[in-house]
This record gives C-alpha cells, structure tokens and sequence, in this order.
C-alpha cells in the first residue's frame, strides 16, 4: 500500500508541476495567455488544467491508505493552487476536495492540518466556496485548531474563519 501511496504522491507532485508550468504568463485582462510549446491558451484551458490537478490531489487525499506524508502533499498542492486565482479554486471545489480537506482537520497529521487549513483559507476567498465550506462542516475542526493546533495552524484556521465569517449566510453558523 505504501508503494501505490507513494505512486500517487509523485503522480500528484507531477500534475502539480505541469499545471504550475502552464500557469506561467497567464494575461487574465486578455482571456489567454502564451502556450508552452507555442499557440495559446484561454482561461478555459487554464481551467481544464485546473480540474485534472485538483482531482490527482483529492484522489489522494480520499485514499485512506495513501498515509500521513502523502495526505499533506496533497494538501499542500491544494493549498498552493487555490492561492493561483479564481479558476483553481473554482476547480478545486468542483473536483470534491472540500470533504477531504475537511476530513484531514480533524484526522490529519499536524502538518496535514496546517495544509488544509490553508486551502480552505484561500478557498474562502470566493464567496460561493465560503458557503460550500461551512456547509462541507469545516467551522468546527477549523474552530478546534485554535486552541490545539500548531502555531501555522491556528494561523490558517483564524483566517478561514474570518474569511467565512465575512459571508452573510454563515455569520450564524460563525
């Protein structure tokens, strides 16, 4: 099992990078931006190329097995797409990575709770996300971070809160 984990980790690692590449240049005021390899590419492609990130991410993320070390590079790739802009974070949520995260607040490891904490921080940013995550039940693991988690987590999951807090249908659920 720690083999495939392991599998999946670097086939996450390398989706990531192909996306990060392929983010280079992106000229959101013109709807496209410059290709690698030539021609262009509209926010559509960026999009697409969003999704398939995200969905390596959240497989992982899903497989119990997959272990500790695994679940926070998922994480952490989550985390650092969802701070690319409105498409990836759009594109997370539509892969299904809002249980998952949610799942590895109150499961995770330390640092796998930092990472999640820090997706949903950035996820939060969009105001149709913020009611998606309350509703995914992330406010009370984000709350229990708090006054237990590590220092970076508290951090992410104070600023999560805010950002979810700022939505008008979950200032009663905040």
């Amino acid at each position: 099992a720690s083999a495939e984990a392991a599998a999946c980790a670097k086939a996450a690692a390398e989706a990531a990078a192909a996306a990060e590449a392929e983010a280079i240049a992106w000229q959101p005021s013109l709807g496209s931006r410059p290709a690698l390899g030539g021609g262009v590419l509209f926010e559509d492609d960026l999009l697409d190329a969003s999704r398939r990130v995200a969905a390596v991410h959240v497989a992982v993320l899903s497989d119990e097995s997959a272990g500790f070390s695994a679940h926070e590079e998922a994480a952490a790739a989550l985390q650092a797409l969802a701070a690319e802009g409105d498409n990836p974070r759009l594109a997370i949520t539509q892969a299904g990575a809002l249980q998952p995260l949610v799942a590895l607040l109150s499961g995770g490891s330390p640092h796998g709770k930092e990472h999640a904490a820090a997706a949903l921080e950035s996820l939060a940013d969009s105001a149709a996300n913020a009611v998606a995550i309350a509703k995914a039940g992330a406010l009370k693991p984000l709350i229990a971070l708090l006054p237990f988690g590590t220092p970076l987590a508290k951090e992410h999951a104070a600023g999560a809160i805010f950002k979810l807090a700022r939505n008008a249908e979950n200032k009663v659920a905040v």
